[in-house]
């Protein structure tokens, strides 16, 4: 793992949306990161309240949900954390984990107080 990396595991972690697949989140945690999955802590809870728990905790939300982006900017919802939204019709079990990590490690991406986009081939962000 490169230095970049190391650091960053131990300064974000993430909450995983419950259709977020275990291999990703597994692969994140193999890697040193925090993941919080909403499938194993928080089931059955609405999105609104996810951000404000990942608010509370300083959780980066990982979703592949576009909901998440209608309730922080069509609604005004309050949210600071960051949010990473995988626009991926089809995916396979790691391909989220890949791309995360790639632009976590090689890219020196940030996604904290972040609205990002990932797709496989555009990356795009904006402040919260």
């Amino acid at each position: 793992m490169g230095l970049q990396l190391a650091v960053l595991t131990a300064m974000i972690a993430f909450l995983a949306d419950e259709h977020i697949p275990f291999a990703t989140i597994r692969a994140l945690r193999e890697t040193g990161f925090t993941v919080v999955s909403v499938s194993e802590e928080y089931a059955a809870y609405k999105d609104i309240e996810l951000l404000r728990i990942a608010n509370e905790r300083n959780l980066v939300v990982i979703t592949n949900d576009s909901d998440f982006g209608d309730l922080i900017f069509k609604d005004k919802i309050e949210f600071t954390s960051g949010l990473i939204y995988f626009r991926l019709d089809r995916f396979r079990p790691h391909e989220m984990s890949d791309l995360l990590l790639l632009h976590l490690g090689e890219l020196g991406s940030d996604f904290r107080n972040r609205f990002s986009v990932i797709s496989r081939t555009k990356f795009r962000q904006r402040p919260l």
